[in-house]
């Protein structure tokens, strides 16, 4: 598989943190792995090939559908001639771009809407190959969308907040700070993230270690306990196999590069 990463342009910053751009090529390439959760929301347009979610039962994803923000990892399957195009959002922007309400998706991994504009877009976007020219179509839809004019409100900040802070932040000072009761808060940060703020720290600092463990090329407990501010190596376990799946010495050890693709990492 190959992976292409593009930047947006400066007045998608606010929503946008990345495009990818994955392509699969082979009639009979048929690659299975794990996508780990992440904490942002994505849009995905598949022009060719097929993708699907192996879980009980076997999900087939559609051409173009929006990706949640998980509280654990999923097996996903891509077979013949994959291309796809990612675009990769801060949750808490786009569900208010787009008013969506991601605490309704539950524990779905994806959600087709025929009601958040998208759909007339696809085509169009299916039909372009080149990744400028779908840049410059999912900009265009950001911007009659109002980005340009988007203010950032409490919610955006405590996500911002800890996506930045590598998940090691104080939630429940923060909260105390904002004009909102913290029962409301809790209840609207779910509405627009779709999953809760301490939820949303755990998966970060899980990013973060395993991002910093393939910068070093090694594997340190006692720096990952640090690191993330985690009270011991049995709370950090715990964490890491809740979110990916499998135990930091195990997933490590094993060759990760598909899950790297799979979760936008290379």
């Amino acid at each position: 598989m190959k992976l292409d990463y593009y930047k947006s342009s400066d007045f998608c910053q606010s929503l946008v943190i990345q495009y990818e751009h994955v392509q699969a090529e082979g009639k009979n390439i048929s690659v299975i792995d794990r996508h780990i959760p992440s904490g942002c929301a994505s849009l995905v347009f598949n022009s060719s090939g097929r993708a699907a979610i192996h879980e009980e039962p076997l999900i087939h994803l559609p051409r173009h559908f929006m990706v949640v923000p998980l509280f654990r990892a999923v097996n996903i399957g891509i077979y013949e001639d994959l291309d796809s195009f990612i675009i990769t959002c801060k949750a808490s922007v786009l569900s208010k771009l787009l008013s969506l309400n991601l605490s309704s998706f539950k524990n779905d991994f994806y959600r087709r809407s025929e009601n958040d504009g998208l759909k007339t877009i696809e085509q169009k976007f299916i039909d372009k190959k080149s990744a400028t020219d779908r840049i410059t179509i999912i900009e265009q839809f950001f911007y009659e969308k109002g980005l340009s004019d988007y203010v950032p409100d409490e919610i955006d900040r405590l996500y911002n907040l800890i996506m930045e802070g590598r998940g090691c932040v104080p939630i429940a000072q923060q909260v105390e700070q904002f004009d909102q009761s913290p029962r409301y808060f809790r209840q609207h940060f779910i509405e627009r993230v779709g999953i809760n703020a301490k939820t949303l720290a755990r998966i970060v600092r899980v990013n973060y270690l395993w991002s910093m463990i393939m910068k070093n090329s090694a594997t340190d407990f006692q720096d990952m306990v640090f690191e993330g501010s985690y009270f011991d190596q049995a709370h950090l376990i715990h964490d890491f196999k809740k979110i990916v799946g499998e135990s930091p010495s195990y997933f490590f050890k094993r060759n990760i590069d598909n899950v790297m693709i799979m979760s936008g990492k290379m």
